[in-house]
């Protein structure tokens, strides 16, 4: 009996490599030869982060049917280790035990280590918290460093013995290293800069993406002499919390093509020292730079001259005009196809009347801005930043984000009003693919968002009619994400362009479909590459 009616196993198995979960779950239910089947293909991409209920699960299945060597992928949460505990909680929880012989999460250790002995080829690996697995079970560090897998490895919240367990790692090139330290605190840096040393040492020409978070190299503090190490194999660094220069940057990683550093929020001498280094620069510190992610401080210093720019990512948010003026003005006669920036917007105050200007002009001049400075962009990423500082202004901010989107029912003369001049701008941007739409909103007024995406101020109708809106006025777009989810009536972030009719040999008649975060995901990659992804 055939896996799926029709088709050789070959064709099936290629099938079944290409569904998600869902389709697989329903494959299996058919038969027993099917279900056979299905099973090494359940288990290439695990994500344990929910109950410890789950990880039993996983394990208990993986056991039964001895399918480690089919695991590829596994990513590994604080949710899967302790029920009902959240990263606040986990944290308190390491500064507790860190002096004792508590073992937290010992059953969650004790499945997993196991399965990691026996899956020899395992692609990439993700831990965190790290601290309290090395405590509860040494052996999953001591397994990773003796089979890593072939891909990525990531591994966060970790302390100087987890540190410690890595040092015999050896990668084979090309793989992607990503450690994050529990503490940011400047003595764990200098505690433990030898430890990462000798990590990045071992693993010179190993490595092609790095990313490093509250953890200096010797090799790349400014205080320490300057040292030969150099890393020439890596074309993709990302820094958070790391203290350095430019030109230690530059002489350990000669060969960069994707730079995303970020300074620890608050602390501004970093920053300006670093800028200033790359505006008093007058050569290139990477020549085939193409990637950039940084405040705008940092992107105006690094454009000065680096011209080979074609993706920028500003961290920071511009609060007036005249930093989006100064920036753009920086990255002018470059060719860039992809940003994200986020620009703060004005809300206006409940008593004033929305067919006021306020809320958009900002996000209008910056669309209009683009449209000039930036004609082969493809791919854009906008973020309308407000003050939320309190649940009134959340209501407020509510409005405004609905009121961009889409028209309210009780206002439908004033449909499209925020929205529109945006679009009508970015419809000269005729290369323009993809466009993501979000209003950063804190966590703990989300539930303001979903009570009132039941009420009056949208409509599945006018927000499909508001996204429509979007792709016929700007007639290369084939993607458009909007967020956050819980303010859309529909519950849908994800919609794309469906040709349904040519008509003739420029035009073509067309709908918009939504479509799942995964699809989503998947088509945003062509525009979005990896490679400023990944930063």
């Amino acid at each position: 009996m055939s896996i799926i009616p029709g088709l050789n196993d070959d064709c099936a198995w290629m099938v079944l490599y290409h569904m998600n979960k869902g389709s697989l779950l329903g494959t299996a239910q058919t038969c027993r030869v099917a279900s056979r089947a299905v099973r090494p293909h359940l288990v290439r991409r695990v994500k344990l982060n929910r109950q410890p209920h789950q990880v039993r699960g996983f394990s208990n299945f993986v056991d039964k049917y001895d399918l480690a060597i089919h695991v590829r992928h596994i990513q590994i949460d604080s949710g899967a280790i302790v029920l009902g505990v959240g990263a606040d909680t986990l944290r308190a929880l390491a500064e507790i035990t860190a002096g004792s012989n508590t073992n937290v999460g010992f059953d969650f250790a004790s499945s997993i280590a196991g399965i990691l002995e026996k899956a020899i080829f395992l692609e990439s690996m993700e831990i965190n918290p790290a601290d309290l697995l090395h405590r509860s079970k040494p052996r999953i560090l001591r397994t990773l460093v003796s089979h890593p897998p072939s891909g990525t490895l990531r591994i966060e919240a970790l302390d100087t013995n987890a540190l410690n367990a890595l040092l015999p790692l050896r990668l084979s090139f090309p793989s992607t290293l990503i450690l994050s330290a529990r503490h940011m605190a400047p003595s764990f840096q200098a505690n433990n800069n030898n430890t990462v040393t000798e990590i990045l040492k071992n693993n010179s020409n190993s490595l092609e993406y790095l990313a490093l978070t509250g953890m200096t190299p010797e090799f790349l503090s400014p205080w320490t002499p300057q040292s030969q190490s150099v890393l020439p194999s890596l074309h993709k660094l990302r820094l958070v919390c790391v203290t350095t220069s430019p030109g230690r940057l530059a002489a350990t990683f000669p060969n960069l093509h994707g730079l995303s550093i970020i300074p620890e929020k608050g602390i501004v001498e970093y920053g300006g020292d670093f800028d200033a280094c790359c505006r008093r620069s007058e050569i290139a510190f990477w020549p085939e730079l193409r990637s950039l992610r940084a405040p705008a401080a940092t992107v105006k210093a690094l454009a000065k001259h680096h011209s080979q720019l074609t993706r920028v990512h500003i961290t920071d948010t511009l609060t007036v005009p005249a930093d989006v003026d100064e920036v753009f003005a920086a990255l002018r006669g470059r060719q860039i196809m992809s940003m994200s920036l986020t620009v703060k917007v004005t809300i206006p105050a409940p008593r004033d009347n929305l067919q006021r200007d306020e809320g958009h002009s900002e996000a209008a001049y910056v669309c209009a801005r683009l449209a000039v400075g930036f004609p082969d962009l493809t791919s854009l990423t906008l973020h309308l930043e407000a003050p939320t500082s309190s649940c009134d202004c959340s209501l407020r901010v509510v409005s405004v984000t609905n009121f961009f989107y889409f028209s309210m029912k009780t206002r439908p003369t004033l449909s499209f009003k925020i929205g529109e001049p945006c679009v009508q701008a970015l419809s000269a941007l005729r290369s323009l693919r993809y466009v993501s739409l979000f209003f950063p909103f804190p966590w703990r007024y989300r539930h303001v968002l979903s009570a009132i995406r039941h009420t009056n101020l949208g409509n599945p109708q006018s927000e499909q009619t508001a996204i429509r809106l979007w792709f016929a006025s700007i007639p290369s777009l084939e993607l458009l994400e909007l967020g956050p989810v819980e303010m859309l009536p529909s519950g849908q972030s994800w919609w794309k362009r469906r040709v349904i009719e040519m008509t003739s040999v420029r035009t073509a008649m067309f709908k918009v479909v939504p479509i799942s975060e995964e699809e989503g995901k998947e088509l945003k990659a062509r525009y979005w590459p990896d490679e400023f992804e990944c930063l």
